[in-house]
């Protein structure tokens, strides 16, 4: 994709070169008033506008009007979201759906969300476990990559990857600075039909993706469905409780109960960017 500034490069070498043909074709063709001359000069710079105009477009991808899909897995989390995107956005459309918990559940969901909105990006919002050092609860974590945790094809495949699919999803670069901008962890969430309640559950993951900052139940099943449509796809998660310290059932429960409110209004910010 151009970038602004190597987009006029390219469109003053286009210009130039455009006058230069034209000039040449009308001179075999014995062509030679000036305002033939002119007009080529008038057209070529009308076309090197058109191109700038594209590249700036193509350059401000995610900060123009889109149609986001937010998914969700459960009720709480609808609540919380809801109540986040309530009024809108000034520039964007925002459609919020709840799928459901688990893989399944939640590539049904995508799929729903794509053949009915046509959205221009996804989002996969709600809660997750830590699985990294040095976070805490109700901090934002966005998954510059995106895995399976409990898939496993044979020998020939990678830990995660089903067969003839990618091993991980990566979301759009741009996205991630927009992200980590709003103080957002970036790295590898791992995905699995499996609610980590201990820390001897959370090393084992560890040992199959030891990357892996954060853990769901839904966003490698959505960024997935994402991929064979091509619709660009974020993990956007808050953490929930943090599963290696063997305590997080307890910090599950007082998340919902003391801190969800204030921790969704970072899924705010971020959105404020786009």
């Amino acid at each position: 994709m151009l970038k602004f500034s190597n987009a006029c490069t390219a469109g003053v070498v286009w210009q130039n070169s455009a006058e230069r043909l034209f000039r040449s074709f009308c001179t075999r063709q014995g062509i030679v008033q000036n305002q033939v001359f002119c007009d080529c000069r008038q057209f070529s710079k009308y076309c090197f506008c058109i191109l700038k105009n594209i590249a700036y477009l193509c350059h401000e991808e995610y900060s123009k009007d889109m149609k986001i899909g937010i998914i969700v897995a459960m009720d709480k989390e609808l609540e919380q979201l809801r109540e986040v995107v309530a009024g809108g956005s000034r520039r964007h459309c925002i459609v919020l759906q709840k799928c459901g918990i688990g893989k399944v559940n939640a590539a049904i969901g995508a799929m729903r969300m794509i053949e009915t909105y046509h959205p221009d990006l996804i989002v996969s919002s709600g809660c997750a476990g830590g699985a990294a050092d040095g976070l805490h609860i109700g901090q934002l974590v966005a998954g510059s990559t995106v895995a399976y945790h409990d898939v496993y094809c044979g020998p020939e495949t990678a830990a995660g990857q089903v067969q003839g699919l990618p091993a991980r999803y990566d979301a759009p670069a741009a996205l991630i600075a927009k992200a980590e901008a709003v103080g957002a962890k970036t790295g590898l969430i791992a995905s699995g039909d499996w609610f980590v309640s201990s820390a001897a559950e959370m090393h084992a993951i560890k040992q199959r993706q030891p990357e892996a900052i954060a853990v769901d139940m839904e966003s490698a099943a959505i960024a997935q469905v994402c991929h064979m449509n091509g619709v660009p796809f974020l993990s956007l998660r808050i953490i929930s409780d943090l599963p290696l310290s063997d305590e997080n059932i307890e910090q599950y429960a007082d998340f919902w109960s003391q801190m969800a409110n204030n921790s969704f209004q970072a899924t705010k910010v971020f959105l404020a960017r786009l």
